[in-house]
């Protein structure tokens, strides 16, 4: 096991301040061994310069072929645990939505009397409360032909906007989907390729 003196020879990722909402990029410094039925969870090394406290974080709920120890994340702090065995505290990371990123999602429900907006979720795992709510539109035009979403419909579709506490996003339906497709890619982030 690894004492707090151990880490001052690991290149720490170095944060002016931890807590709830910071949002940051870096390749994890490990890749924890997975739990039975779950897929390895990537490990990071954060120092708070502002008090020294080094953590560590995990970044849980990725699909097994999208962990790489060579991969940059995207991420955001959505919990500080308490000290662990290592004398480290523990931090739980979440990858991050961005404009220009594609999602799959279930529409719940309509937003507003009109009509004219619905509402989702995303990265809703059993047990916990979904990490963003997503708007879409009711209608819109794919290829010259007007498409209208109702609740229960699957959806793919493109972020357009991301408020800044990263809980609501705005996204451009691509198209609806199957329930197939849908379960397949639930909770992935597609990447905008620069």
């Amino acid at each position: 096991m690894l004492s707090i003196t151990d880490f001052m020879d690991i290149e720490q990722i170095k944060l002016g301040k931890v807590h709830l909402g910071i949002t940051f990029n870096a390749t994890p410094h490990f890749i924890a061994s997975a739990k039975v039925d779950m897929p390895p969870i990537p490990g990071f090394y954060i120092k708070d310069e502002l008090t020294e406290k080094v953590y560590t974080g995990y970044l849980k709920g990725l699909n097994e072929k999208d962990i790489s120890e060579k991969q940059e994340y995207k991420m955001i702090i959505r919990g500080v645990g308490n000290k662990m065995k290592d004398y480290t505290h523990q931090l739980f990371l979440e990858e991050r939505l961005e404009e220009e990123n594609q999602i799959h999602f279930q529409v719940n429900d309509f937003k507003d009397k009109d009509g004219q907006k619905l509402v989702g979720e995303f990265l809703d795992y059993p047990g916990i409360k979904p990490r963003y709510l997503i708007f879409v539109k009711h209608r819109f035009e794919n290829n010259g032909n007007v498409i209208e979403i109702y609740p229960n419909d699957f959806v793919f579709g493109r972020v357009t906007n991301v408020n800044i506490t990263h809980h609501m996003v705005e996204v451009h339906p691509i198209s609806i989907i199957s329930k197939e497709r849908y379960l397949r890619h639930k909770n992935r982030i597609f990447r905008a390729t620069n």
